[in-house]
């Protein structure tokens, strides 16, 4: 059991003193922390002390004002600020290459994305095993340093995919602290689903479900005698459905034209509704009459900017 001690001298200011300085050491100890104590990478026990020093010296200061108290106190403050900014010099490059985990926590011949809180590492080899020996070794750093750092990784969102045209399975588990990371066929990492072959179908097929939901609003403005004109309708179209439909398409420029064809024709069905136009209207005459591009034509200038 921790305790804090708590010695009387008999003067009232130093007895407070000691009092709140016991109740502040046993709330150290006894209340949890949602921050590691060593929070600051550059705070050495030297520069602990130092502190310590000076905020004694500050209280003498305080108590017994004097010359003397005085130029020890500036004289303290000057060594510990000049201690603390040389200690933050040294460790600026540690900590910082520390925290981009350049050259010590990536692996080589393993490459890694960070974008906010999302982490994706991957490595690619000719057999699954070997890229497997890779990626374990640099998942088993990258939580060393989460360690080091104070933060926790989530192994429930955290999953593993093994991209290969083979029909050959071969387990690629792999472990994080002795705990294997669940291993699927898809993923989603930034608004992409990845599939295991690389079809890019199951994400074609999410984001046209999602174009179709948002083209309710569009069958709820239209009317033959009531209801928004078509200029309002196609600025509807190409600001909230269409974008959805256009989401980072280099990335899946390479699925095929079956898997494509879903998204043009959910485009036709909006472009009807636009034009108020019947079912049996030519397609070409509907992007003539609206005046917009086709989806093929705008994700071949997307994907190809040059």
């Amino acid at each position: 059991m921790n305790t804090a001690q708590l010695k009387l001298s008999g003067n009232m200011q130093k007895d407070a003193k000691a009092f709140n300085q016991a109740m502040i050491d046993a709330a150290k100890v006894s209340i949890p922390r949602g921050y590691r104590k060593n929070y600051k990478p550059y705070w050495t026990p030297a520069l602990e002390k130092l502190h310590k020093d000076l905020g004694l010296l500050k209280d003498k200061l305080i108590q017994e004002p004097s010359d003397a108290n005085t130029i020890a106190y500036n004289r303290a403050q000057a060594i510990f600020k000049r201690e603390k900014l040389r200690q933050c010099r040294e460790n600026w490059q540690k900590t910082t290459d520390s925290l981009n985990m350049d050259k010590e926590a990536i692996t080589p011949y393993v490459k890694h994305t960070l974008h906010a809180d999302n982490f994706a590492i991957w490595s690619t080899a000719e057999h699954a095993t070997t890229a497997k020996v890779r990626v374990q070794a640099t998942v088993d750093k990258v939580f060393k340093w989460s360690q080091d750092w104070g933060l926790t990784i989530n192994l429930n969102k955290t999953v593993t995919t093994k991209f290969s045209l083979k029909t050959k399975e071969r387990d690629v588990t792999l472990t994080m602290n002795g705990q294997p990371l669940p291993t699927e066929d898809t993923q989603t990492f930034l608004g992409i689903t990845l599939d295991k072959r690389l079809t890019w179908k199951p994400h074609i097929q999410k984001i046209n479900q999602k174009a179709i939901r948002r083209s309710q609003i569009m069958k709820k403005l239209s009317g033959t005698k009531w209801g928004a004109n078509s200029k309002i309708l196609r600025q509807v179209y190409q600001g909230y459905i269409r974008p959805v439909m256009e989401y980072a398409p280099p990335a899946w420029s390479t699925a095929a034209t079956s898997n494509l064809t879903s998204l043009s024709k959910t485009q036709n069905q909006n472009l009807r509704i636009v034009l108020g136009a019947i079912k049996s209207t030519p397609i070409k005459e509907l992007h003539k009459q609206a005046e917009i591009d086709t989806l093929e034509n705008r994700r071949e200038q997307n994907s190809h900017p040059l």
